[in-house]
């Protein structure tokens, strides 16, 4: 007897620092019918950013002061090329938000290079809402300076 596939989802970034828009999608993403949940904060090898450790450490401690279930949401972090790392761990669905056509562009972009590693790899595209468009983790970061 073959052994059954569990669907897995993903929600991949950098999260630095995981903020409301983040929360957004995590939200959205527990709300499908999959049978496991990861967060998986990885580089972004464009940007300067603290450790994965420590965005990791950042990032559960924002969470424990949601209403998001850790013992639902696995929170993970790779410095693995991401395709290789959504291979080994067999998640075979990411989601991911946007905020404008600049935006959903790059995410069609990186979804492309994605599928040529990973063919069989699904996407769930979520346009943020109104109120979060004007998060980013760049504006977060240059106010806190």
């Amino acid at each position: 007897m073959k052994k059954k596939t569990k669907n897995k989802i993903a929600f991949i970034g950098s999260f630095d620092p995981l903020h409301e828009g983040h929360i957004y999608i995590i939200q959205q993403m527990l709300n499908l019918a999959y049978d496991e949940y990861f967060l998986i904060v990885a580089n972004n090898w464009d940007k300067v950013q603290p450790s994965l450790a420590l965005r990791k450490a950042k990032a559960i401690k924002v969470l424990e002061a949601t209403n998001i279930n850790l013992k639902q949401l696995k929170v993970v972090s790779t410095s693995k090329r991401m395709t290789s790392y959504l291979k080994q761990k067999e998640i075979n669905t990411i989601i991911r938000g946007y905020r404008d056509q600049q935006d959903q562009a790059y995410e069609t972009y990186l979804y492309e290079i994605y599928k040529k590693d990973c063919p069989t790899l699904k996407r769930i595209l979520i346009k943020t809402p109104k109120e979060f468009k004007h998060i980013r983790s760049s504006t977060i970061k240059e106010a806190e300076q």
